[in-house]
């Protein structure tokens, strides 16, 4: 990994993150989705919302990396693997990016711990981003393999959670968490 020259958050001249930058983010609130702990390493405002987006849409690999390492510290202790809440496969080819599977890789990379795509969703899911509460539906994930012992679920951004209970339900089980890198609202 090579740290670029200049902010991932707003283009100016600085490695990695300048410090008006670093000193805007800030901690999420704890959040539970279906009873289960969802952490997350900063609140979706400014330059976190910035990196998710640039990770998401412009495929900003360091951008990734860096939420990732803030994501680790949040890690479940009893983690034994990383299942990444896959994208709408359309999305995927459209911006060549799957942004929870790229975190999840860079936190095995990091931690040593396997990254399990588990999970399979339909080929395409109405956008969600901007849409309130009760436009949101759950996904419907289909479990394709179930890792042994916790496993931590792994997305980009907890907006409504509808996501992540779509993936809890696929699991059935109540040895897991959820971690993001930002969190966005409250529930």
């Amino acid at each position: 990994y090579v740290r670029p020259m200049v902010c991932l958050g707003c283009a100016k001249p600085a490695r990695e993150l300048c410090p008006a930058c670093q000193s805007s983010l800030r901690p999420p609130r704890t959040r539970f989705v279906a009873g289960v702990v969802a952490d997350a390493a900063f609140a979706h405002e400014g330059t976190a919302a910035r990196l998710v987006h640039n990770l998401k849409y412009r495929r900003s690999i360091p951008a990734g990396g860096l939420l990732a390492r803030s994501m680790e510290r949040h890690l479940h202790p009893a983690a034994s693997a990383l299942v990444p809440l896959p994208r709408a496969a359309g999305r995927t080819l459209t911006y060549g990016i799957d942004p929870a599977l790229s975190l999840a890789r860079h936190l095995g990379a990091r931690t040593g711990l396997p990254v399990v795509n588990a999970l399979n969703g339909p080929l395409w899911w109405r956008r969600r981003a901007g849409r309130s509460r009760r436009d949101r539906t759950g996904v419907g994930f289909r479990l394709r393999v179930d890792p042994e012992g916790h496993v931590v679920l792994v997305d980009d951004v907890l907006t409504t959670g509808e996501t992540a209970a779509s993936a809890i339900r696929a699991f059935g089980r109540s040895d897991i968490s959820i971690l993001t890198a930002t969190s966005a609202g409250t529930m």
